[in-house]
């Protein structure tokens, strides 16, 4: 993995900074899903956009959480919240006096040590207790982008999504394979029980932006908030 932002100056994050970090990414993503999955650009503009906001969330938690262990080990409260910039307890009253004026300040500090020691903390650990080679990491984005039961698209999405998890899963086989590990089902299982925790924690976050945005640390039309919904 590219670990380039090892060398770059690291800084605690700010709303603002947040809403940009998700609109890079999205355009990121888009590029991401052309190139490594045949067939993605020929889809409609809405399908496309659905595919890739639907993976949003889980991209930044399954990436931060990959980043961090190796940026920031044994600090669990940590993440990044774009290339470069990230959040942890000690910058807190720092963060939430980057939003909106009229975010409520105590409760929004509180509600933000609780999203990172309730789903930050969690993700870090089971993250760093795995261990994924870069090839496992690559195969959960690749089964987590297409596991799509939850959106409205056609059929033809739904078997593309079941051709690419059975392909994603053959590549993870050969890969165990010519790396000589024949007792590869217990490690599959690992990842799976792990892609499951991860996708628990997503649905948690967008409860928690809900909460953000009550207390005003993010606007109703800011772009965060809204791949959230």
């Amino acid at each position: 993995m590219d670990d380039s932002y090892k060398f770059q100056s690291l800084h605690p994050t700010t709303t603002s900074q947040m809403s940009e970090a998700s609109r890079v990414l999205a355009s990121t993503l888009v590029e991401f899903a052309t190139a490594a999955f045949e067939g993605f650009e020929e889809l409609s503009s809405e399908d496309k956009w659905q595919l890739i906001k639907h993976f949003h969330k889980p991209f930044h938690i399954y990436d931060s959480c990959y980043r961090s262990n190796i940026a920031f080990p044994g600090k669990f409260t940590r993440h990044f919240n774009s290339y470069t910039s990230f959040l942890d307890v000690e910058h807190l009253e720092q963060f939430v006096r980057s939003s909106p004026e009229n975010a409520h300040f105590d409760d929004a500090v509180r509600m933000s040590r609780f999203h990172l020691e309730t789903n930050v903390r969690p993700c870090r650990i089971a993250m760093e207790r795995f261990d994924p080679s870069e090839q496992e990491f690559l195969a959960m984005l690749g089964i987590q982008f297409w596991t799509i039961e939850s959106l409205s698209v056609s059929d033809e999405i739904f078997e593309l999504a079941a051709r690419y998890r059975s392909a994603v899963l053959r590549d993870l086989r050969k890969f165990y394979a010519q790396t000589g590990i024949t007792e590869y089902g217990a490690r599959i299982g690992e990842l799976f029980c792990l892609n499951n925790l991860l996708s628990a924690k997503v649905e948690s976050n967008k409860r928690n932006f809900e909460v953000f945005r009550l207390l005003d640390i993010f606007n109703d039309d800011s772009f965060v908030y809204s791949m959230q919904k």
